[in-house]
């Protein structure tokens, strides 16, 4: 069987370990960084300028890492089970206690140790192992007076990259190279009943503004038939709908989409879909299997094997409001692709985090007034409405839990 795969155009090396000469290219432009827990305390491998570097994780055992993993997802599970039920506060509540527990601990056990092998560069790619692979590592914190947040963030520092291996890394920048972003596919389910279809609609309209050339699949438009025949054509696929992890089975993890049909990551290991990058803004869309983290089957995953070089995908339950306000900023840093998207996305995420409602409101209002095309009237309506009746010196996004819910993975 494994020869019959090799034979296949492209998968000459698979089941092949790399050789440290492919590791090394893959990190000509930025390092690469492999993040592994063991029984005696982790190690970080830091390759750069085809060198490689090891730095020892005291704290990163076997053993604390998966207690930490466990308790964060049965804080999470709890909360998720509680939506809608008259619990839901309390469990949410814990869900963003063990979020910055979490967060606190991934920094002073993996970043602080690492930061002296990095420094010198302004983006990284992190290559988690094991237990590691669903963490948030972006979100490691620690505090910071001087910062608007009261806090330092690991994504402050660098643009992070997630990537499966090396191999992944420089199969996805090849085809990066050949997708410039100038074709949109977005397809969303915006069912009338649905709450979220406002901020679905919104969302989707300032997709559609980033772009000279798109389509947009709406309401009962929005099938996978009709996203698999249109998906060729598209340089960037936006998808905004529901989604949902299996962690049991991952394969079976999935985005909702017109009529509650759904595509689910065996779906997507069937098709191609040879984009540039992916926006899954969509509940859970990062969320691989917990019984086999190492294995990373999930949407991104199954995306970049169906050919798609780069995936921004959420890590749990997201607000509408908060995609909305997230996406459209990123477009606006994105588009033209001047930007790489882990540069854009945070810069996004800084500037939705950072600013307060009135910074918001007056950069959105200012917008409009202005007749700028990249925040359409639609959105820009959405996006007042969401700041209206809040305090004007707060940070409504100042919290992980909103800022840091999407990541990035590929190339």
């Amino acid at each position: 069987m494994v020869g019959e795969i090799r034979n296949v155009d492209g998968f000459a090396d698979f089941g092949t370990a790399p050789t440290f000469a492919e590791v090394a290219a893959a990190a000509n432009t930025l390092p690469v960084v492999y993040l592994a827990p063991s029984d005696a305390g982790g190690c970080a491998l830091v390759v750069r300028n085809r060198g490689a570097r090891s730095v020892t994780l005291p704290l990163l055992t076997i053993d604390a890492t998966r207690a930490r993993v466990r308790d964060y997802f049965a804080a999470y599970e709890r909360f998720r089970e509680s939506v809608g039920k008259p619990d839901e506060r309390e469990t949410t509540r814990r869900w963003h206690h063990a979020l910055d527990e979490l967060t606190r601990w991934l920094w002073d056990s993996v970043v602080e140790p690492l930061l002296p092998a990095v420094r010198g560069t302004p983006d990284l790619c992190l290559v988690p192992c094991g237990p590691l692979v669903p963490l948030p590592v972006h979100a490691a914190w620690k505090p910071d007076p001087a910062r608007p947040t009261g806090r330092v963030y690991f994504a402050d520092l660098f643009a992070v990259s997630y990537v499966p291996n090396a191999r992944s890394l420089a199969a996805t920048r090849h085809a990066a190279r050949r997708r410039p972003p100038q074709r949109l596919l977005a397809v969303g389910d915006v069912d009338p009943g649905d709450p979220g279809a406002p901020s679905m609609r919104a969302e989707a309209t300032a997709a559609a503004a980033a772009f000279p050339s798109k389509t947009v699949l709406l309401g009962d438009e929005a099938t996978p038939r009709a996203l698999e025949a249109r998906i060729a054509a598209a340089d960037i696929l936006h998808l905004c709908c529901h989604g949902r992890a299996d962690l049991t089975q991952p394969l079976r993890s999935h985005l909702r989409l017109a009529g509650a049909s759904r595509l689910s990551v065996a779906d997507i290991l069937r098709m191609r879909m040879p984009t540039r990058l992916a926006v899954l803004s969509a509940c859970e869309t990062f969320l691989s299997g917990a019984e086999l983290p190492d294995e990373m089957v999930g949407l991104p995953s199954a995306l970049l094997q169906a050919g798609t070089a780069g995936v921004i995908a959420s890590m749990w339950l997201v607000d509408g409001a908060l995609s909305v306000a997230l996406t459209t900023r990123f477009y606006r840093m994105f588009a033209g692709g001047s930007r790489p998207p882990a540069v854009a996305l945070q810069a996004a995420q800084r500037w939705v985090r950072d600013t307060t409602n009135a910074e918001k409101e007056q950069a959105w209002q200012a917008a409009l007034d202005k007749g700028e095309d990249w925040l359409p009237p639609a959105t820009g309506s959405y996006l007042l409405s969401t700041v209206e009746f809040e305090d004007p010196v707060e940070r409504r996004y100042a919290a992980p839990h909103h800022w840091a819910s999407f990541s990035f993975t590929g190339g």
